[in-house]
């Protein structure tokens, strides 16, 4: 016979195990709901920033200044080099101008005869007594010589002049007078002529009244009629003569009035001739002193000199030819950098950037804020590599900036740029990729 033995459990035992085991499961499982739940709020509500990197350097605002010669030249001498500190106005080179003070000589020379001469055909035209030669060409006079024997021969051409039209008007004037002798002479002989014919007149008529009575001759009256018609005879021919001379009178007169004209429309033709003359040799004169005062190529602005063109002395410079270039020191600086063609969508002018300067002490420099200033209008192509790229501007305070590196940081220095995008969520960031290629099969979404 078997003896059975029965173990009895209680209920309350083994409920409890039961609940211990579905215990952790519904922590698990709430733990998991609430990490999807606050992960997929993360991804919802959170903002990522964009960044868009760009290389670049440091520049001068308004970048350098291009220093030309308007006129060009041969180099007589070239006093900078490049990485000289120069003031503005500081000579910087200078170019030969011999040739340009010969031609100014010869000009000048021409300038101040034509002056000299121009004097004297004002003083012809207006019957002065003398010439009044202009300063400039009595100052001129008492330190050059040459010029004082050449307003000696002026004065000498005018005393000369005037002397030959004052004697050929003496000469007319006693034309004149010899004219008015002569008209006065007949003018008495008509008189005397005339009083003969009224005397015989007189004598006539009592003749004729006593030939009439028988008491005189006729032969007598035939005589005096003879004498009387001789005498107005003669008289006719002392009138012909008279008009004559108030003819060769009138001549007279209206040649001396066409000496003076005719002086005075050659002076003036004259006049009006050197004027002309002395207007085209001041502009000319004028020109070659600014050319030789622009002998000297003077610095347009303070700063340091880069890049220059000049190989030395006796170099040929073209007109408007770069010479050098200065950068200028006491402008701002800002960040010229290179930006990718496919980021231009991402930036637009007022987004902040974030600098850094490779060339400058890792240990101590920090980020500077700089603000995206200018995007270049379209796209730029690099000569040498053949890269497209946008040129953007970034500007920037160097207060950010301490001291030391401040005093370090110099045009040309490498630039790192970092543009701040749009932020977006974390959900649309894991999504862009997926929404980028059903947008280029199947159309905008």
């Amino acid at each position: 016979m078997t003896d059975k033995t029965e173990s009895h459990v209680p209920a309350s035992d083994v409920r409890p195990s039961a609940e211990s085991k579905r215990l952790p499961t519904l922590i698990g499982v709430t733990a998991i709901s609430l990490l999807l739940a606050g992960f997929g709020t993360w991804l919802l509500s959170a903002r990522l920033a964009g960044t868009v990197e760009a290389s670049g350097r440091v520049e001068v605002d308004k970048n350098r200044q291009i220093v030309q010669h308007p006129d060009g030249g041969v180099v007589q001498r070239l006093l900078v080099k490049s990485g000289d500190r120069v003031e503005k106005g500081q000579v910087l080179l200078q170019l030969e101008s011999d040739e340009k003070k010969s031609e100014l000589a010869i000009v000048e020379a021409s300038y101040l005869e034509l002056l000299a001469r121009r004097a004297r055909l004002t003083a012809e035209r207006e019957n002065s007594k003398t010439i009044s030669f202009p300063a400039r060409l009595t100052g001129t006079a008492l330190l050059r010589p040459e010029f004082a024997r050449l307003m000696a021969g002026q004065n000498a051409l005018f005393e000369a002049r005037s002397l030959s039209f004052t004697q050929q008007r003496a000469h007319i004037s006693m034309q004149v007078r010899e004219i008015e002798t002569q008209g006065a002479g007949i003018e008495a002989q008509i008189a005397a002529l005339r009083r003969q014919t009224e005397l015989i007149e007189q004598e006539l008529v009592a003749q004729r009244s006593l030939r009439d009575r028988g008491l005189a001759q006729a032969s007598r009256v035939l005589a005096l009629e003879r004498e009387s018609a001789s005498l107005e005879g003669r008289m006719g021919a002392l009138k012909s003569q008279r008009a004559l001379i108030t003819v060769q009178r009138g001549e007279v007169l209206l040649a001396a009035t066409r000496l003076v004209l005719q002086r005075r429309e050659s002076v003036e033709a004259e006049l009006e001739e050197t004027r002309a003359r002395v207007l085209e040799l001041a502009e000319r004169e004028q020109r070659l002193r600014q050319l030789i005062a622009r002998r000297d190529l003077r610095a347009p602005t303070s700063g340091i000199v880069h890049e220059v063109m000049v190989s030395g002395d006796h170099a040929v410079l073209r007109p408007a030819e770069p010479v050098l270039s200065i950068i200028e020191q006491d402008r701002p600086l800002v960040i010229m950098a290179r930006l990718a063609p496919i980021n231009v969508d991402d930036v637009s002018p007022g987004q902040i950037a974030t600098l850094r300067f490779p060339g400058l002490s890792s240990r101590s420099s920090t980020d500077l804020t700089g603000e995206l200033t200018r995007i270049s209008p379209d796209i730029v192509s690099d000569a040498t590599t053949g890269a497209t790229y946008y040129q953007i501007e970034i500007a920037f305070d160097m207060v950010q900036m301490e001291e030391s590196h401040r005093r370090h940081l110099l045009p040309g220095m490498p630039a790192e740029v970092f543009l701040r995008t749009a932020n977006i969520s974390p959900l649309h960031y894991l999504l862009s990729p997926f929404l980028s290629f059903f947008a280029g099969e199947h159309g905008p979404t």
